[in-house]
């Protein structure tokens, strides 16, 4: 009895232990050139980071050894971009409203054209919905997997100046933070 006292009291002290300091120190070095970074994405698997900058390049280089595997040009803004399906798929949303899917297996490019004039968006967290928000203050929800709209939501009040949207953690709510 004595023991399984001691037992469980040892286990519970390994579990109220205090907090720590944390020490951060760079892992690794990558090469994104000379352009100013405006936003990166990672892989799932963290064999890719993806390098975007404000002129409308992206650069999806190997986290291990650095080499590139592509450079995506839109030429405007970019809004959005991320690895999806598993990593098998990279996707990058323009201000204009392109939409350009990179296959990461046959290195293969699709565009899609949506509405023009994007101001912000955001994945679900599955992945499967694309949702964005455009200066008209329309939302309007993409279904990636169908490649067609899932849904419009038309001349919202209030989110004239939108900074954000984003899905709850299930993808059943979508928020928007105004300025």
């Amino acid at each position: 009895m004595l023991r399984s006292i001691i037992v469980s009291y040892l286990v519970f002290l390994g579990f109220s232990s205090q907090a720590q300091d944390v020490y951060l120190s760079p892992l690794k070095k990558i090469n994104a050139g000379e352009k100013e970074i405006s936003s990166i994405s990672f892989s799932s698997d963290a064999k890719w980071i993806a390098i975007a900058d404000k002129k409308g390049e992206v650069s999806v280089r190997s986290f291990h050894d650095d080499e590139r595997l592509t450079k995506l040009s839109t030429g405007d803004e970019i809004i959005l971009h991320d690895f999806i399906d598993q990593n098998k798929k990279f996707i990058v949303l323009d201000n204009s409203g392109k939409l350009t899917t990179y296959y990461t297996g046959s290195k293969e490019t699709q565009t899609t054209q949506f509405t023009k004039g994007i101001k912000t968006a955001c994945l679900d967290p599955n992945s499967h919905y694309l949702t964005f928000l455009t200066k008209d203050n329309n939302i309007e929800i993409q279904d990636l997997k169908a490649n067609m709209t899932l849904g419009r939501i038309q001349k919202i009040e209030g989110l004239s100046s939108a900074l954000f949207i984003g899905y709850d953690r299930f993808g059943q709510q979508l928020a928007a933070i105004n300025k």
